[in-house]
């Protein structure tokens, strides 16, 4: 009963594995060659038609995050008014550092705004004030307050402009578009 087990099936299931990891890492490689190529000329077409461009990514580092974050000039991280988030954000910030050191030196986060506040909660005001701390001026004065009309807006697949612009909603996102040309302006100048 002493039988030794056959080491094929581990090498066999090892070798598909490192096959498959090559062939992602092939099939990346040739993404992140052509995204390059879209960047310089595709982007480069945008952005004489276009004041802005909005790329809204998941939030977690993937493909998708990591391209827009090549593409881009600027970063604006929301997140949610509370801990967990607070915690993620500090962990995407250590991935942003390496990918503006390694494929985008020209990256800077423009600022951090919080979502789904509300003034009356002790921690929402916490998390504010140790983004404040930790990051300054980045942090937005600006808050998204927590409004049932932009859930409403959303499943009736509109913007909250023209589901109801007398909302709270509708008010923090025309403050947030202000303070955002705002903080743009002084980073341009600053960078001029």
């Amino acid at each position: 009963m002493n039988q030794k087990a056959d080491p094929i099936p581990f090498l066999v299931i090892w070798n598909e594995v490192m096959i498959i990891g090559v062939i992602a890492f092939i099939a990346i490689a040739i993404f992140i060659y052509l995204f390059y190529k879209l960047k310089l000329s595709g982007i480069k077409d945008a952005k004489e038609k276009y004041d802005f461009i909005l790329i809204d990514c998941p939030p977690a580092i993937g493909m998708l995050t990591v391209n827009a974050l090549v593409a881009s000039n600027y970063v604006l991280l929301p997140l949610q008014a509370e801990f967990l988030p607070l915690k993620g954000l500090r962990s995407f910030m250590h991935h942003f550092n390496a990918i503006k050191s390694k494929l985008n030196k020209n990256l800077e986060v423009l600022g951090f705004i919080l979502t789904r506040y509300d003034e009356r909660k002790t921690m929402n005001r916490q998390v504010y004030q140790e983004l404040e701390n930790e990051f300054g001026e980045k942090a937005f004065h600006t808050h998204i307050r927590s409004n049932i009309q932009l859930a409403k807006a959303q499943e009736a697949g509109t913007d909250i402009f023209n589901f109801d612009k007398q909302s709270h909603g509708a008010e923090d996102y025309n403050k947030l578009a202000e303070e955002f040309l705002h903080k743009l302006e002084l980073t341009l100048l600053a960078n001029s």
